[in-house]
């Protein structure tokens, strides 16, 4: 299934289910096993046929976790992990026992269904509601006591990890699988997740792996047009940063890039730093402050070189 061209609503609400799903469970423990991990923002970025997750500060191993246990390692098996996550956090919690066979506690918090309001066609349009056959399937691997047959163990493990349901001797986490797992950008691939631990923001460090690209000539004048969407709307001084980096992208490398539009949801706070390592000291002030490191801010410094004979 090749990755179709997503918008940035779209990829705000893969970034959703993730950032609620991943935090759920301790997805790296046995079944029974392993405590939740607190998420504070999942982003995806779409680069022609790749898409690139991040989250602020060490999040990005939770995500890892959650992935690897349900086997994503290209865009199938992404859309795949994303149906079957929506269905159990979207069955409203007085339904469980009945739909899913168990009831158990979590769901979508408040941001994360207005995100999901916000962007209500794209969640219609690509997470796949599961048959009657799906969710009649699902239920009896949520509630055997029996060894499942090999073919489904890895999703009962996953299904029965995300209902709390009890372990079973013989049906092990699955083998982790192989989705790219870079701290820079090494070759396309369908699904990448950033080993980035730094203190900046997710969109950043996805638009700092953009600029990277362009900056070491690894995909000039391929996939020009970046798409990028998260669980919560950029923060100030996320924006004033993208406000200041659009136009040089844009300029020197002939980039588009799109934001969710006309985006209702709550303005997210939080203060990160600026990313860095792209290059910078071959340019000038401007993209040297853009890209100095440093706790980032409205940018104002920044501004002060929007007149500078080189950009």
């Amino acid at each position: 299934m090749p990755v179709p061209l997503y918008t940035a609503e779209d990829l705000a609400v893969f970034s959703t289910i993730i950032a609620r799903a991943a935090c759920m469970r301790g997805w790296d423990a046995d079944l029974g096993q392993g405590a939740p991990t607190a998420i504070q923002e999942v982003q995806c970025m779409q680069l022609g046929d790749a898409l690139y997750f991040a989250g602020n500060g060490i999040e990005h191993m939770a995500i890892a976790s959650y992935f690897r246990a349900f086997g994503v390692s290209d865009h199938t098996s992404l859309i795949n992990c994303l149906k079957y996550s929506h269905w159990l956090l979207s069955t409203p919690a007085h339904q469980r026992s009945a739909v899913v066979g168990r009831a158990f506690a979590g769901g979508y918090s408040p941001q994360e269904t207005a995100t999901l309001n916000y962007a209500a066609a794209s969640l219609v349009a690509h997470i796949p509601a599961l048959s009657a056959q799906e969710i009649t399937d699902a239920r009896a691997l949520v509630t055997t006591a029996a060894l499942p047959a090999a073919p489904v163990r890895g999703l009962a493990w996953c299904l029965r990890k995300f209902a709390g349901a009890a372990a079973i001797a013989g049906l092990n986490r699955p083998a982790a699988t192989l989705f790219n797992y870079p701290v820079n950008y090494n070759g396309l691939h369908e699904i990448n997740l950033l080993n980035d631990s730094t203190n900046v923001h997710a969109e950043l460090k996805l638009l700092r792996l953009l600029t990277y690209t362009r900056t070491q000539n690894l995909l000039h004048g391929t996939a020009s047009d970046a798409r990028v969407g998260g669980l919560k709307r950029t923060c100030a001084f996320c924006a004033a940063w993208i406000n200041r980096f659009r136009p040089w992208i844009g300029l020197q490398y002939r980039v588009t890039l799109t934001l969710p539009a006309n985006d209702t949801r709550a303005m997210g706070g939080g203060a990160g730093d600026r990313p860095s390592g792209v290059g910078e000291a071959g340019f000038g002030n401007y993209v040297q402050a853009l890209f100095n490191g440093g706790a980032n801010s409205l940018c104002v410094d920044v501004a002060a070189h929007s007149n500078d004979a080189e950009w």
